[in-house]
């Protein structure tokens, strides 16, 4: 049966017991939901930990783990951009863990395999580009390249190359529906509606675009 921590009854067991026994006693309950998959609650079990005990480098390890795993389960989901976030906290955690032990090889190791995963994203960007430049830009090639940016979180440089690919193929209804949809995902309805304006007259037939236009509220096209 697992036992539920209320901020009280850890309040109270500082006070009873000092900081080691339940700075232990939380750190036990934070492996518990780290290994039944409950990645949130269990960063939360160790950073109350740290909160008593700041510079344990077993909390600080545990923490980066469950990190980790969160951030495979966003990749999983599609969510780079809060993935790459995840895996950027576990690489400061076990930095500190480091810190505080410098031969901690399981947080050595686990460091290494936190910035491989990190990495997955700068070669997969890596591998567009290197397409674009054997097949020359399309609009296919930098709308894939923008979709890599937004996953990432960087959306300056996705704007600027969903922009790219309309003006490659101005007369491409997919390309203007892509940026259409981008413009909608970032609260820019004005030039969603526009990009998608321009999709619907060069295709009236091209997919989600009339659908995206109604929950606009810009149906029929003026």
């Amino acid at each position: 049966m697992r036992t539920v921590w209320s901020g009280a009854a850890i309040a109270c067991l500082v006070v009873l017991s000092g900081c080691g026994p339940v700075v232990k006693e939380v750190n036990q309950e934070g492996l518990r939901d780290h290994y039944a998959g409950r990645y949130v609650e269990a960063i939360g079990m160790f950073k109350t930990a740290l909160e008593k005990d700041p510079g344990r480098p077993s909390t600080l390890y545990y923490m980066g783990r469950s990190y980790m795993c969160l951030a495979e389960e966003r990749f999983r989901d599609g969510n780079a951009r809060m993935a790459r976030r995840n895996l950027d906290d576990a690489v400061y955690a076990f930095d500190r863990a480091i810190a505080q032990f410098p031969n901690y090889d399981e947080a050595i190791q686990a460091r290494a395999k936190a910035l491989a995963m990190r990495g997955e994203y700068d070669k997969s960007l890596k591998s567009v580009k290197q397409t674009m430049d054997l097949l020359g830009p399309t609009a296919k090639n930098k709308i894939t390249l923008a979709q890599q940016y937004e996953q990432a979180g960087d959306f300056d440089n996705a704007l600027l190359t969903y922009r790219q690919a309309v003006a490659i193929e101005p007369l491409n209804a997919w390309a203007h529906a892509e940026c259409g949809r981008f413009y909608k995902r970032i609260d820019r309805r004005k030039d969603a509606v526009d990009e998608l304006t321009r999709a619907y007259r060069l295709n009236p037939q091209e997919s989600g675009v009339e659908a995206q236009l109604k929950v606009l509220g810009a149906w029929p096209p003026q």
